[in-house]
């Protein structure tokens, strides 16, 4: 989608993708190495101008016999008292530090068993009736494939926000115009589109 924007004014832009963890494309976008960037729940800066446009909540991942399976949603203060496959803090470290946080203020403790930073690898390592997996919905997706139970969170606070991010101070006429018809075809598309990963892009006209 980001490849087939078109736009009256710039009908030779190009456009470059680049992939990477959210924060590392936060960090190339203060360095002004990418015009755009889409990512997963930044974190507010003044620096930074973003829009929400696609919100979807944390999959809780566990095999068919585990005590929560049978469960049509989840609670945070329910996933105290199992061990985790939980995602690596270089992945998104203030989702990740949140998610501890305020586990700890209503668990007291999160008992990490493993940390992983594909989510392959998390359904591998669910090998327990005990063990569950923080899983995006396209990762939950996938493991249902492998006969397992995937559960929504329900926290207001812990979800995966999508967004498309520049800088406060760009004023380039090419960038906002990129954005209000990434937008608009955002909006003729509902429901929200899934994204497996955050993604930045750098424009030339």
């Amino acid at each position: 989608m980001l490849r087939t924007v078109e736009m009256r004014l710039y009908k030779n832009l190009v456009v470059e993708i680049v992939t990477a963890y959210s924060f590392e494309l936060m960090a190339d976008l203060q360095h002004h190495d990418l015009d755009l960037v889409i990512v997963t729940s930044p974190p507010s800066s003044a620096l930074i101008t973003s829009l929400c446009f696609a919100t979807n909540p944390f999959m809780i991942v566990v095999r068919q016999g585990h005590p929560l399976a049978g469960k049509a949603s989840l609670r945070l203060h329910e996933l105290g008292p199992y061990p985790w496959v939980f995602f690596n803090r270089n992945i998104h470290h203030h989702m990740h530090d949140l998610i501890l946080q305020r586990t700890r203020a209503e668990c007291e403790t999160a008992g990490i068993s493993h940390s992983v930073s594909q989510e392959e690898h998390a359904v591998a390592l669910l090998t327990d009736n005990r063990l569950l997996a923080w899983l995006t919905p396209a990762g939950a997706e996938r493991a249902a494939h492998s006969g397992l139970k995937s559960i929504p969170l329900e926290d207001s606070q812990i979800r995966l926000e999508m967004h498309i991010a520049t800088l406060a101070n760009n004023n380039s006429p090419l960038v906002s115009e990129y954005v209000r018809t990434f937008m608009k075809r955002i909006e003729e598309q509902r429901p929200p589109l899934q994204l497996q990963l955050p993604i930045g892009m750098k424009g030339d006209n």
